[in-house]
């Protein structure tokens, strides 16, 4: 008996934690999701589509990380004719590839522990943004000073996600965000006879984004 209730303290102390210490600091993922529509005041922007990447992270210091960015997205966008009399009218499509190479910093809310296996971290990031595919035959059907073009862009991006780490050196991810940037408007939109008012040279628009990403952690 006396042993018995000797050992109730020592068994009493024994709590178990839901934090766990996250040992590893680096981590490799590849991602897999939707960008959302981003197609600006007259319509010329891309449409939804799917996008893909690859992510590589490193820990700098506590709950910070950085992290590069590399993704692609497969999207479309309307070849728009700003002089019918009905206002810009969508009169074919044409492909965006769209590519994005960006820094993200970003800080887990929980610090360098999980809870129950997770771990919520936010971002913000900055980069560039562009369109392999460029000027297509779509867009020779409307003259030159109508046409929209992508060219390389400064973008920035922000969100968040939860990472579920699996053991010692897997992770799951699931996030949602924003890549914002800059539509250029073709210069013919400031025609006074199209009637349009306070064209600027550009608009930011932003694409909401979601997907889901494997990481290999070391």
């Amino acid at each position: 008996m006396l042993a018995l209730a000797a050992a109730r303290p020592a068994g009493a102390q024994d709590i178990s934690s839901p934090y766990r210490f996250v040992e590893t600091g680096r981590e490799l993922a590849i991602f897999s999701g939707w960008m959302a529509d981003a197609p600006g005041r007259f319509g010329f922007g891309p449409r939804g589509g799917p996008t893909f990447g690859l992510r590589f992270g490193v820990g700098v210091a506590g709950p910070i990380e950085l992290e590069a960015d590399l993704g692609f997205s497969s999207l479309t966008r309307d070849v728009v004719d700003p002089t019918g009399s009905g206002g810009p009218a969508a009169i074919s499509e044409a492909n965006v590839g769209q590519y994005h190479a960006l820094l993200r910093l970003q800080t887990a809310i929980t610090g360098r522990r999980t809870w129950n296996g997770m771990q919520p971290l936010i971002w913000f990031g900055l980069g560039l943004r562009g369109d392999v595919d460029g000027l297509q035959n779509a867009d020779l059907a409307i003259a030159e000073q109508y046409r929209y073009e992508t060219g390389t862009k400064f973008a920035s991006t922000f969100g968040g996600m939860i990472r579920f780490v699996i053991g010692d050196r897997w992770s799951g991810r699931l996030e949602a965000g924003a890549l914002l940037y800059r539509l250029d408007t073709p210069a013919g939109y400031s025609e006074e006879d199209l009637g349009f008012e306070a064209v600027g040279q550009d608009e930011w628009v932003t694409a909401p984004t979601f997907g889901l990403s494997l990481g290999y952690r070391f």
